[in-house]
């Protein structure tokens, strides 16, 4: 036997439903389907549901309208009015996300490229690489210093 459960049943009703029911009877509690309910899955598919999408398209559907707000995909035929206020709806909402991460990603692009472009600069130098030498006292009348005095000044000309 079964127990239709899109209405509400009070005991008495229940019993009375299941008075004189054999007791080797099973109880089956389930929703009644309506035929006259089913409408057309709104994403297009043609599908018949009673509701506004088939199982899982609905996801189908919203992703599209992202899609579109994003320009990977062109925009669909509507079976209803109502389908296609919700699919803008999406729509609409992703367009400012979607611009706003395309804004970022330029600015965050730029810097790289000014970045890189810095990176990519030679380096210029000024003069001849010089080797230090650690400092060495040295007395003013070695022969030594002599030498190294006498070298700066040929090399400063």
């Amino acid at each position: 036997m079964r127990i239709e459960t899109n209405r509400a049943w009070t005991v008495a009703e229940l019993l009375a439903a299941v008075d004189g029911a054999d007791p080797a009877t099973v109880l089956v509690f389930g929703k009644t389907l309506k035929a006259d309910v089913k409408g057309v899955c709104w994403c297009g598919c043609g599908g018949a549901t009673g509701g506004r999408f088939v199982p899982g398209h609905d996801s189908k559907f919203h992703s599209l309208a992202k899609q579109v707000a994003r320009g990977l995909a062109v925009m669909p035929e509507f079976v209803s009015d109502e389908a296609e206020a919700d699919f803008m709806k999406w729509h609409d909402a992703e367009v400012p996300v979607f611009e706003a991460r395309e804004a970022a990603k330029a600015v965050t692009d730029a810097a790289k490229a000014k970045a890189k472009a810095k990176a990519d600069k030679p380096v210029v130098t000024v003069g001849p690489l010089v080797m230090v030498k650690p400092i060495v006292k040295l007395d003013k009348d070695s022969a030594k210093y002599k030498e190294l005095v006498a070298m700066v000044a040929a090399n400063s000309k």
